[in-house]
């Protein structure tokens, strides 16, 4: 067999080696929690011995980090999706931010991995860090796009960008904890929606 044949399908081993580990981890973290979830079971559950996922991800804490950013990136591409319609693009603005708080309440895996066992698992810094990086990216856009329109009141950008995301990402900890996740859902919609019309500029 030619070389690159042979590196060739070799990679694609690789490949298919870290999407099983991701895979079944996912899983398992989704349903049953990082806690829960032994190496022992990934790695019989992806068909491959500890050896190979050890190649792959150091830890169970790496590979569950590697979970999270596929979560994240997943959440990242449907947030956008469908199509945010509203009266004017402030609007839409608040439509972006309330269907975060609505992934706390309705998303299983959303809530477990990303919100439930994040900060835990990964620490405060390091979860808000891929959190800001990946998911809230589009609220980041429309912070900068707004402050140049001058739709927002004039405030340093840096600081509107950390409050509103800090906000965001208080708000649906609030609603992942809570027993009624519905109530707590609707709850936080309203102030959520306070809190980012409070930063509007003043209209002419």
């Amino acid at each position: 067999m030619p070389a690159a044949r042979t590196e060739s399908l070799s990679a694609r081993h690789v490949a298919e080696t870290r999407a099983a580990l991701i895979r079944v981890g996912r899983e398992m973290f989704s349903t049953i929690g990082y806690q829960a979830a032994s190496t022992d079971e990934v790695v019989a559950g992806a068909g491959v011995s500890k050896g190979a996922m050890y190649h792959h991800f150091k830890s169970k804490r790496e590979l569950f980090e590697a979970v999270l950013i596929e979560v994240l990136s997943e959440y990242g591409e449907r947030l956008a999706k469908p199509k945010i319609t509203g009266t004017d693009e402030w609007d839409r603005f608040v439509k972006l931010a309330l269907r975060y708080v609505e992934a706390a309440s309705t998303d299983e895996a959303f809530r477990q991995i990303i919100l439930i066992d994040g900060p835990a698992v990964l620490g405060w810094a390091r979860w808000r860090e891929i959190q800001r990086d990946i998911s809230l990216v589009g609220v980041t856009e429309a912070i900068g796009r707004y402050m140049d329109a001058e739709l927002i009141k004039r405030m340093s950008p840096a600081a509107v960008e950390h409050g509103i995301i800090a906000a965001l990402s208080e708000s649906v900890m609030y609603v992942a904890h809570a027993k009624d996740r519905k109530a707590a859902r609707k709850e936080m919609t309203a102030v959520v929606t306070t809190m980012i019309n409070a930063f509007r500029a003043d209209r002419p």
